[in-house]
């Protein structure tokens, strides 16, 4: 080999060297793409007779040997446990509704298996019970005059309380309609409270509605909240943005749907139990945002402007609703992908998440695979591409 032959040999392996760290590296700072796809696996859950298929209250917990579905059963006054992966309810906890151990079961947490706090609805008291329905405490506690009530609703605009250093900090709702409501009033109204499960001492919390929230017109006083370690996240019906504190004070971060309607709808002056009905069922707004901690993303559920064509339709919605968008949001709240599912698959207000991913509940009246004695759940899975 000649001598020139040397230098040049390593002059092209430094130079391949080099190229391949470029692809390497051009490769590893390429954007990943998502997509949301069902995927055709499903958990189902066998039922009584005297049980629905779809839940108003229900929780899904992972905490301990096996993950367990917790749902009320209002006819019974009972909360049920069942074993997610037999399909099979493993107990029933029935409890007296009146009387000096009564327990009007309504909507609930599951801090752990030896601490599952019930909240009666509309009550101003908070039963704490383990997972074999003994009554471990009561707390009676005194809200705020602008606050009527806990509203931790396990379907509906979902925000678990969290409980930390002996306080439980839970979504409050206020006294009057939003009608009745001016921003003045609605920046004083606070959405979180923390009672002291000691002292039974309530204190308000420094977040509340966007300070432009009515800025152009009357809109659902509806947030979903979720509580994380380090960080609380809202999502209001009626906002297209996401907000957030980690000190006290609320940062906004942009996070519109392409499926929404761009300025969201607002309420009319004259309003009266149909005009609200059709603005609350039929008009473009946030729902549910619900945190997948395996993934460490946030799903975000909407619904699209759909008008309705008679009485019949509006009222059906009630228990039904037609198409709806699921958007999921990485830690930075930046938008991964969103997706629209058509009306009569899924009941989007049952949902959960597993270690697989999301969960929604196929119990939707029109759906043809349907069954009437058993909750059924499709796993939605997060794709990367």
């Amino acid at each position: 080999m000649s001598k020139l032959s040397i230098p040049l040999l390593c002059a092209l392996f430094i130079v391949g060297l080099f190229a391949c760290q470029s692809e390497k590296n051009d490769s590893s700072t390429e954007t990943k793409t998502w997509e949301l796809v069902p995927s055709g696996e499903k958990i189902e859950i066998e039922l009584d007779s005297l049980t629905a298929n779809v839940a108003l209250a229900m929780v899904y917990y992972d905490g301990g040997d096996s993950p367990l579905l917790f749902n009320v059963n209002s006819d019974k006054n009972a909360l049920q446990i069942y074993d997610v992966d037999a399909g099979k309810l493993q107990k029933e906890l029935v409890f007296e509704a009146e009387g000096p151990n009564g327990v009007r079961v309504g909507f609930f947490h599951v801090h752990n298996l030896d601490s599952i706090f019930i909240f009666p609805e509309w009550s101003q008291k908070l039963i704490l019970v383990d997972s074999e329905g003994q009554i471990k405490n009561r707390i009676d506690y005194e809200l705020p005059e602008n606050v009527s009530a806990l509203f931790l609703h396990n379907t509906y605009y979902v925000s678990p309380p969290k409980v930390v250093d002996g306080q439980l900090i839970a979504k409050a709702r206020g006294t009057k309609p939003p009608m009745d409501y001016s921003q003045s009033e609605l920046d004083d109204l606070p959405v979180l409270v923390s009672i002291d499960l000691t002292s039974k001492e309530v204190t308000s919390l420094p977040y509340h509605f966007p300070t432009d929230y009515f800025s152009q017109g009357i809109k659902m006083m509806e947030v979903s909240i979720v509580q994380e370690l380090h960080r609380t996240v809202f999502s209001f019906a009626g906002d297209h943005a996401l907000y957030f504190s980690d000190s006290g004070n609320l940062t906004k971060k942009d996070g519109p749907s392409a499926f929404l309607d761009a300025t969201l709808p607002v309420l009319p002056q004259d309003v009266d139990g149909r005009i609200f009905a059709e603005y609350a069922l039929t008009k473009s707004r946030y729902s549910d945002l619900i945190k997948d901690p395996y993934r460490n993303v946030l799903y975000r559920f909407a619904f699209p402007t759909e008008p309705v064509q008679s009485e019949e339709e509006l009222r059906a919605l009630r228990e039904n609703p037609r198409s709806f968008i699921l958007m999921v949001f990485d830690e930075n709240l930046e938008l991964l992908t969103e997706k629209k599912f058509d009306a009569g698959t899924y009941y989007p207000s049952n949902s959960f998440v597993g270690e697989k991913g999301l969960y929604l509940s196929t119990s939707n009246s029109q759906n043809p695979e349907i069954k009437e004695d058993w909750m059924a759940f499709e796993l939605i899975e997060l794709v990367g591409k």
